[in-house]
């Protein structure tokens, strides 16, 4: 019989600024684009990170869960909380740092593969606004 997996997710909270600006683009072009969010200055979220892990009753009670929101905190709140996004993702080495919200789960969602919880991931949010979030399926790892 398959063992049963339980779903929780945990939501963090991620104070940061972007300005969504590409260098692949011209002034007008991103200004067409990105309109106001591409202001001079950028802007803040009170991002909601939303991570929903897959895992077996005995991760829940042998503490897993504990390790694993510790680490999602270290990954993809830590290092990002009250800093430019643009300038951490292109220190990062992010080609293209626009930071629209589809760049950012993307980006989060390679770092938790990278870190090997991408197995105990089964979806990840980033919300950006009450009416604006981003959603993936973090890539499993190959086996």
């Amino acid at each position: 019989m398959p063992t049963p997996r339980l779903y929780k997710t945990i939501t963090f909270e991620l104070k940061a600024h972007h300005r969504l600006i590409s260098n692949r683009l011209t002034q007008e072009e991103n200004e067409r684009i990105y309109q106001k969010c591409m202001g001079k200055h950028g802007h803040g979220h009170n991002y909601k990170i939303c991570v929903t892990f897959c895992l077996s009753p005995e991760d829940f009670s042998n503490g897993r869960l504990t390790l694993f929101t510790s680490q999602v905190h270290s990954l993809l709140i830590e290092p990002f909380h009250l800093k430019s996004l643009n300038v951490e993702f292109a220190a990062m080495g992010v080609e293209n740092p626009v930071t629209t919200g589809e760049q950012i789960v993307s980006i989060f969602s390679e770092k938790l593969r990278l870190a090997g919880l991408s197995e105990f991931v089964s979806r990840l949010e980033v919300q950006e606004t009450r009416k604006n979030s981003f959603i993936t399926t973090p890539k499993k790892p190959i086996a």
